[in-house]
């Protein structure tokens, strides 16, 4: 049996793959798509949107098919990339967030007095809402954050379920930026 031969090239270096993105803990959100020009600049987020433990965040696994020729033998393959699985659970039910995920219907401003308290608010519509904008994920480590530049989200109130308050289910779905770019990985420079 014949030795194998084989060169390593002489600009060859060992990478460092100490970039890492460990768990989920804070989601900003902005309400514009951001384009690859603004990030030239500082990117001013609209607020930390807050979020319970446990958030999905798949991009979609890839699947191999292959193509196999008439005598057995694999000719090539085709890889196709599953649907996204990418939600968050937001507990709150404040007028901005409510409003991100139902459409406004109408303002009780003068209230109603219920048990010596009296309450004021706005109504909403119990239909599917879809709001567009920009997401930014952290992690504890503050070193790494991905970024969907334009993303959809739609969200569905669930009432408290004793272990967590009431919160919005919320389904994200990134999608590309005029660049072309879907998602940011985006490593904090030194300063």
């Amino acid at each position: 049996m014949a030795a194998v031969a084989y060169t390593v090239a002489a600009n060859s270096t060992q990478f460092n793959f100490q970039d890492i993105f460990s768990k989920i803990s804070k989601v900003y959100y902005n309400e514009g798509v951001l384009e690859s020009t603004q990030l030239a600049q500082p990117v001013e987020w609209e607020m930390e949107m807050p979020i319970l433990s446990d958030v999905t965040f798949n991009l979609g696994e890839v699947e191999t098919q292959e193509v196999k020729l008439a005598d057995g033998s694999i000719w090539t393959s085709k890889i196709t990339k599953g649907d996204s699985d990418v939600s968050i659970r937001i507990p709150s039910v404040s007028e901005r967030i409510s409003s991100l995920f139902m459409t406004t219907g109408t303002s009780y401003s003068d209230g109603f007095t219920f048990a010596g308290g009296t309450y004021s608010g706005k109504g909403y519509k119990n239909d599917a809402k879809k709001t567009i904008g920009s997401l930014m994920f952290t992690d504890d480590a503050g070193s790494v954050c991905i970024i969907f530049p334009n993303m959809e989200m739609s969200g569905a109130l669930t009432g408290g379920d004793g272990d967590n308050p009431a919160y919005f289910n919320v389904k994200i779905t990134p999608k590309a930026n005029q660049a072309g770019d879907a998602l940011l990985i985006m490593k904090k420079q030194s300063v």
